[in-house]
C-alpha cells in the first residue's frame, strides 16, 4: 500500500477492517459506514496484480453466518439472549448493572440490579470501565471499545468489549462483553472449520481468551515460551488476526453465533400482508416461478427483466400507459427472487434463467417478444436471444451495465455504485455479508433505497411519491419477500452482472437498442464502447438530464423506443 505511514499503518488499518467487519454483522444498519471505511483500504488492493491481492476471505463468509445467528426475535427480544457462553450485561455507567446474562451469574457472580462494585477490578479500572461505558451509552463516544483490565481473582486479564445496546429503548444503555466465558465445543467446531486451527491451536486460542499470558500458557503445556509463541504466529496467520486482543474478540465474536440453537436463526417472515402475484407457473423438477402481468392482454407481448434488485413494479402511470399504448408487460420473478425457487445448487445463472424465461414463454404460447431488460439484465435478455431466436425479435436494454473491465473503471464510480460494483466485481465474497446486512430488519426500510436512489435524477424516485411506491412494492414483491432467499438472490446476482459475460453481445442476432443516462451513477463513463466493439449494429440512445432508474423516471422514453422496436419488426 502506497499510504503515508507505510506498512504499520496499513496493518493498523487491516486490523480495523477486520473489527468493523464483525461491527457489521451486530449492526447491519452500519453498512454504509463500513463500506465507506472498506474502500480505504480495499481500492489500493484492486490496483495490484491479482497475486500480490489480499482478502480476508474466511472472515467474510463467518461475519455473515453471524449476521444470520444475530438476526433473531423481535424487538423486545434481551439482546443479551444472543450470548449465552460468555458473561455479559447492561449498564449505564451508574454504580449499579442494569441486567445480566445466565453466564455473567454463573463466573462473575452478579445479578440483575447489582452494584458494578462485585466486578473483580480494582478501583482504577473499575472506574476506567463506568467511564467508558457512561461515554458510549450517551452516545459521546462511538463503540466498540475494547479494554484489558485485570481480573482480581485469578490475576489474569479480564476483556470488555463495550458497544451501544441496539435493545437499549427506554435509557441509554451499554453492552459489556467480557471475557469471561463458558467455552462450547460449537466454538472449538467454529474455529477448527473456519480457519484450520489444530487441536493445540485451539487450546492456546481458548487460553488467551481467558486472559493467560504466554508464559502461563508454555507451563501449564509443558512446553517452551518460544514454542508458545510460535504457535501463537501459526495462529494469527490462519486467522488473518494481527496480535492477541484481535484474536480474542474474533472469539469472542464467534461466540455470539456459535452458542444459539439452529432453531433459532432467522426464519421467513410473513407473507401474507405482500401483494399476491397475478401467477404461478410450475417449471421442471417441481420448481416455481410467479410473474406478474399488466397493460394490453390482447397487446404485443413485453417480457420485462426486472434487474438484479427485483424491480418488478412501475408507476402507476407507467403501468396504466403500457394499456394505451398496446403493449403487454410480462415481469417474470427470477430464479430466487419473491416466491420463485431458487436454481438448483451449481447450475448456471445465466442458463438457468433464460431457460426458466424460455419455459415461461412456451407455456404463454407465444411466439413472438420484445425483452426489455433493466440494469444486468441485459445478460439474460442476449443469452434468451441467442438461445431463442424463434421467440425474442428485439433486445431493449434500459440502463444497461456491462462487466467492469478493470479497477480503474471501478474507481470511476463513487458511493454506493461504487462500493457496489467493485466489491461484485473484485471481492465476491464479501458480497453475501453485503446483502444481507441491506436486507435485515433494521436497515431494509432505507438501504436499498440509499443505495439506488443516493446520487444525481434518480433522487426523485425517493420523494416523488408515486415513483416510491413502485419501487417499494417491487422489493416487497422481490428481494423482501424472504429475507434470507432474497440476500443470496441480490448477492449472485450483482456478482453475475461483473463476470465475464461480453461474449454475449456478439452472438445475438438480433436488433439490439441500448438507452443510457446521460448522468448514469452505475455506469463509468464510455462504459457503452464495449458492446460497439464486437462489430455488431448496436443502436446508443442517450437521454439527458437521466440517471440509472430509466424505468421510473423516463418510463415514456423507454416506450417510445419500445414503439420504434415494434414498427421496425412490423415493418423491416
Amino acid at each position: 500500500m502506497n499510504e503515508a505511514g507505510g506498512p504499520a499503518q496499513a496493518a493498523s488499518l487491516a486490523q480495523e477492517i477486520l473489527h468493523a467487519l464483525y461491527d457489521l454483522a451486530a449492526r447491519p444498519e452500519g453498512l454504509a459506514s463500513f463500506l465507506s471505511l472498506w474502500e480505504t483500504w480495499a481500492a489500493p488492493q484492486r490496483l495490484l496484480p491479482p497475486g500480490a491481492r489480499s482478502w480476508p476471505e474466511a472472515h467474510f463468509a463467518l461475519a455473515a453466518e453471524l449476521l444470520d445467528r444475530c438476526s433473531v426475535g423481535g424487538a423486545d427480544q434481551c439482546v443479551l439472549d444472543l450470548y449465552p457462553a460468555v458473561a455479559a450485561f447492561l449498564a449505564d455507567g451508574g454504580p449499579q448493572i442494569a441486567k445480566v446474562n445466565p453466564a455473567a451469574m454463573d463466573t462473575l457472580a452478579l445479578y440483575d440490579g447489582a452494584g458494578i462494585s462485585r466486578l473483580p477490578l480494582d478501583g482504577a479500572d473499575l472506574n476506567k470501565l463506568r467511564q467508558m461505558t457512561r461515554l458510549v451509552a450517551e452516545g459521546r463516544m462511538e463503540g466498540p471499545i475494547t479494554l484489558r483490565l485485570r481480573h482480581q481473582g485469578s490475576g489474569g486479564l479480564l476483556i470488555c468489549r463495550v458497544s451501544k445496546s441496539p435493545g437499549a429503548a427506554l435509557s441509554p444503555l451499554a453492552l459489556i462483553v467480557t471475557s469471561e466465558l463458558n467455552w462450547t465445543e460449537g466454538l472449538t467446531r467454529s474455529l477448527r472449520a473456519a480457519f484450520g486451527l489444530s487441536p493445540a491451536e485451539v487450546d492456546i486460542t481458548r487460553a488467551i481468551s481467558r486472559g493467560q499470558s504466554l508464559t502461563e500458557i508454555a507451563e501449564q503445556r509443558g512446553r517452551s515460551a518460544e514454542t508458545v509463541r510460535t504457535q501463537l504466529r501459526t495462529i494469527l496467520t490462519k486467522t488473518e488476526t494481527h496480535g492477541q486482543s484481535d484474536l480474542v474478540r474474533v472469539a469472542l465474536t464467534l461466540l455470539q453465533g456459535a452458542c444459539l440453537p439452529e432453531d433459532r436463526l432467522a426464519q421467513p417472515e410473513s407473507t401474507a400482508a405482500l401483494p399476491r402475484l397475478s401467477t404461478s407457473l410450475r417449471l421442471s423438477a417441481g420448481r416455481r416461478m410467479d410473474y406478474l402481468e399488466f397493460g394490453d392482454p390482447k397487446g404485443v407481448a413485453v417480457l420485462y427483466l426486472h434487474s438484479d434488485w427485483g424491480l418488478t413494479r412501475l408507476p402507476a402511470r407507467a403501468e396504466a400507459a403500457a394499456a394505451a399504448r398496446g403493449l403487454r408487460i410480462l415481469v417474470p420473478l427470477r430464479a430466487g427472487y419473491g416466491a420463485s425457487s431458487p436454481l438448483p445448487e451449481g447450475a448456471d445463472a445465466v442458463e438457468g434463467v433464460s431457460a426458466d424465461l424460455a419455459a415461461l414463454l412456451d407455456t404463454l404460447g407465444l411466439t413472438e417478444v420484445i425483452v426489455l431488460s433493466m440494469g444486468g439484465d441485459l445478460r439474460f435478455a442476449l443469452h434468451l436471444a441467442h438461445r431463442r431466436p424463434d421467440l425474442v425479435a428485439a433486445v431493449l436494454g434500459a440502463a444497461p451495465l456491462l462487466p467492469l473491465h478493470d479497477a480503474h473503471e471501478a474507481a470511476s464510480l463513487s458511493g454506493w455504485p461504487g462500493w457496489l460494483r467493485s466489491n461484485a466485481r473484485f471481492t465476491p465474497g464479501l458480497m453475501p455479508l453485503v446483502a444481507r446486512a441491506m436486507l435485515s430488519r433494521a436497515a431494509r426500510r432505507s438501504l436499498p433505497q440509499a443505495a439506488l436512489c443516493a446520487q444525481g435524477p434518480d433522487r426523485i424516485v425517493a420523494t416523488d411519491p408515486e415513483m416510491r411506491a413502485a419501487m417499494q412494492a417491487g422489493l416487497a414483491q422481490s428481494l423482501l419477500y424472504n429475507e434470507l432467499c432474497g440476500a443470496a438472490a441480490l448477492a449472485r446476482g450483482l456478482c453475475g452482472t461483473e463476470s465475464d459475460w461480453g461474449s454475449l453481445l456478439s452472438q445475438s442476432q438480433v436488433p439490439l437498442t441500448l438507452l443510457q443516462g446521460s448522468e448514469d451513477p452505475f455506469a463509468p463513463p464510455g462504459a457503452l464502447t464495449h458492446p460497439l466493439r464486437t462489430g455488431r449494429e448496436v443502436r446508443v440512445q442517450q437521454i439527458p438530464q437521466a440517471g440509472h432508474l430509466l424505468m421510473f423516471t423516463h418510463w415514456q422514453e423507454v416506450f417510445s423506443a419500445l414503439d420504434a422496436l415494434r414498427h421496425k419488426i412490423t415493418h423491416p
